[in-house]
């Protein structure tokens, strides 16, 4: 990830850009002289935010704006189908969790700042053929498949209308900005 994004910063002739691997929640953000250092701090889907430590150092390294975005609905008709027919309980997924939104709320809030939520929401219908859907869905369902003894061709054959397989995709994204 780090590797293609020093690429499309070569090559849109970004030179003010430094890219660093580290475990965010150990940084010491005054050693590395980074506080108030950036103008926004952003994290994606990030589990490095998912800690006190986590945020304080966020904050810590912003002079403006900080920035979480996180999925709190992501589900398409294809994988509640399958969901249906594997008897899959519900649980809590860390790429779609709404108690994590929750959580960094209250902590920036109890922390004195004025937390700003919003919603991105996402609908799409698609139409894939068997094989893309196999591709695409043996991934996620394959250790349930084996323990199950179920073939994911035969599961989603049963969906196919016209040589395709039409999913319906729901997402909403929540984003969550303080000013420090």
């Amino acid at each position: 990830m780090l590797q293609n994004a020093e690429a499309n910063a070569k090559e849109a002739r970004l030179n003010n850009l430094n890219f660093v691997k580290m475990e965010w929640t150990n940084v010491e953000i005054k050693a590395l002289e980074w506080e108030k250092k950036f103008d926004l701090v952003f994290a994606s889907m990030c589990p490095a935010v998912r800690s006190l430590r986590g945020l304080e150092n966020m904050s810590l390294a912003s002079k403006g704006y900080c920035l979480i975005n996180q999925f709190v609905y992501d589900n398409d008709s294809v994988c509640e189908y399958l969901d249906t027919e594997l008897k899959i309980k519900k649980g809590t997924s860390p790429h779609n969790d709404r108690k994590a939104v929750q959580g960094f709320f209250n902590v920036l809030w109890m922390d004195g700042y004025e937390p700003e939520m919003g919603y991105l929401k996402f609908n799409e219908e698609t139409e894939i053929d068997i094989n893309e859907a196999i591709s695409n869905y043996s991934i996620k369902y394959d250790q349930i498949l084996k323990e199950k003894n179920n073939d994911i061709a035969e599961l989603l054959s049963k969906l196919v209308k016209d040589g395709k397989i039409k999913v319906a995709t729901k997402k909403t994204v929540a984003t969550i900005l303080w000013h420090v």
